[in-house]
């Protein structure tokens, strides 16, 4: 993790990667599992998860970027703009978890920057409970791993792919794509 133009902190590659080779698994910094059938989402729980880490892993939580709030970072504000969804529901027994998100934040994998054409895909992994960055092409030691926080949207126009990043994660992307 180092300085990224015009980005902030992103992360840069140690080695050479080759297409479809695992550049890192992580597990969660912080994981919260939200159900989305209340009626209202329940913060303090989100809050107490945060104010359980241990010191090092709350500065870590608390160093993750929260564009919602200049001044005051928030537990909530971190997750907003950082947290991947580790799964929906349960593919295995779908009944028993109807309503359920799953999500997490990661230490490393929340500090890769946004690409609408990435050189890395992010995806959980139900068999190891870790996140997992994958190269999409070869990767130069050096270079800086990016990957695209749109999921199926990032087969939309330019202007839609914008309009949802700078609503959902509140920043502008510049890419080229």
């Amino acid at each position: 993790v180092q300085p990224a133009a015009g980005k902030g902190r992103g992360v840069f590659a140690l080695c050479d990667f080759e297409p479809g080779e695992m550049i890192i698994a992580e597990a969660p910094l912080l994981a919260w599992d939200i159900d989305l059938t209340s009626e209202r989402t329940d913060l303090s729980e989100l809050e107490g998860l945060a104010d359980a880490l241990s010191p090092a892993s709350q500065r870590a939580f608390f160093d993750l970027c929260d564009p919602s709030a200049p001044l005051a970072k928030t537990a909530f504000g971190i997750w907003s703009s950082n947290a991947y969804v580790r799964e929906f529901g349960d593919c295995f027994e779908p009944e028993a978890d109807q309503g359920v998100s799953r999500g997490a934040v990661f230490r490393i994998i929340c500090r890769m920057n946004h690409e609408c054409r990435p050189n890395g895909h992010v995806a959980w992994n139900h068999a190891i409970h870790m996140q997992t960055v994958h190269a999409l092409q070869a990767i130069e030691a050096g270079s800086e791993v990016t990957v695209c926080f749109l999921g199926a949207d990032a087969l939309a126009s330019r202007a839609s792919r914008r309009e949802q990043l700078r609503r959902t994660k509140r920043f502008e992307c510049a890419c080229s794509a």
